[in-house]
């Protein structure tokens, strides 16, 4: 009758000491990526706040421009097409006046747009930026949890 009570160890005295630093470092791997995936959750909320904000910003500009259009174009587009007959027709000077101040109020509102959002693009390319730092630390760890595994695995030997 043969028994087989073939053990799995490493040469060595320090055995137990070394297959438990690699169960301790696969459980502190874990908890590293468990704060990596909260980082990066907390990264794609902040990208996705400032693309909204991106949004609301330019749907604000849009709005401010329809209004300036309707205080000082809407009032020549009419007095215009009040007009369309008259052949010796020309705009009037408060015409003029409003005109200028529409292509005015307009380009200022644009410019303010244009300024806020590429400096929320600037933040959100930053974050972006560190996304992808962070997902390389991820893998480095998880690199170099798995090599001390290989490594602890490769020392081991059976003995029967």
């Amino acid at each position: 009758m043969s028994a087989n009570n073939n053990l799995l160890v490493t040469p060595g005295s320090g055995t137990s000491q070394s297959t438990q630093g690699s169960f301790d470092n696969v459980a502190s791997n874990q908890e590293l990526q468990q704060a990596f995936i909260n980082m990066l959750s907390a990264l794609t909320n902040g990208i996705a706040f400032i693309a909204q904000f991106q949004n609301a910003n330019s749907e604000a500009g849009v709005a401010y421009n329809d209004f300036v259009w309707q205080q000082y174009m809407e009032p020549v587009m009419q007095d215009k097409d009040n007009h369309a007959n008259d052949p010796n027709w020309t705009y009037s000077s408060a015409d003029s006046i409003d005109m200028t101040t529409y292509s005015s109020l307009v380009q200022e509102e644009n410019a303010q747009v244009s300024e806020i959002n590429q400096g929320v693009s600037t933040m959100s390319s930053a974050l972006t930026n560190l996304q992808s730092s962070i997902t390389g630390d991820s893998n480095n760890s998880n690199t170099t949890t798995g090599d001390a595994i290989d490594t602890m695995l490769a020392s081991m030997v059976l003995h029967a």
